[in-house]
C-alpha cells in the first residue's frame, strides 16, 4: 500500500530593483516570504496493485526465459563436447592405422602396375581409395575444429 507524501517549502525572495506600487524602488528591506505545504495522497489503489502485479509477472516470465536458455545452452555444450570427443576418436583411427595403410596401399598399387601384375583401373581404385581415405581424415579433423569452435563460442571464449 502507498502512504500518503508530504511536502513543505520556503522561499525569501528580494525584490530589489524592482517598481512598488507608491512609484518607489525596492530596496534590500523589501523582501517577499511564503510558505507551502502540501500533502498527496493516491486516491485508486487499482492501478498501482496492478502495476505491480504486471511487474511481478514480467520477471516471473524473464526469470524461466532465462533458466529456459540456461538449459539449452547446457544441453548445446554438453553435445558439442560429444561431438568433439567422437572426432577426436575419428582422428586417432586415421593418425595410428588408416593413413599409413593408405602409404602401403599406393606404394602396393604402384609397385603392382610398374610390374604389370594389376590393370590400370585397379591401380586407379586404389588412389582413388586413398584419397578417400584422405578426404575423410581431414573432414574429421574439420569437424574437430568446428566442435572446438562451436564450444569456444558456447562459453563466450
Amino acid at each position: 500500500m502507498n502512504l500518503p507524501e508530504f511536502s513543505l517549502g520556503y522561499v525569501n525572495q528580494s525584490m530589489i530593483g524592482t517598481e512598488l506600487s507608491n512609484n518607489t524602488i525596492a530596496a534590500f528591506n523589501n523582501r517577499f516570504h511564503y510558505i507551502s505545504l502540501g500533502i498527496s495522497a493516491p486516491l485508486f489503489m487499482k492501478g498501482y496493485k496492478a502495476e505491480t502485479q504486471k511487474i511481478k509477472i514480467e520477471t516471473d516470465i524473464a526469470l524461466s526465459t532465462y533458466r529456459s536458455k540456461e538449459i539449452e545452452l547446457q544441453s548445446k555444450l554438453k553435445q558439442q563436447k560429444e561431438e568433439l570427443n567422437k572426432q577426436r576418436e575419428i582422428i586417432s583411427y586415421y593418425e595410428t592405422g588408416a593413413l599409413k595403410q593408405v602409404e602401403e596401399l599406393v606404394r602396393i598399387a604402384k609397385k603392382g602396375y610398374d610390374e604389370g601384375e594389376i590393370p590400370y583401373t585397379s591401380y586407379l581404385q586404389a588412389i582413388t581409395d586413398a584419397n578417400t581415405i584422405q578426404l575423410n581424415y581431414i573432414e574429421a579433423l574439420r569437424n574437430y575444429n568446428l566442435a572446438i569452435i562451436k564450444i569456444n563460442y558456447l562459453t563466450a571464449q
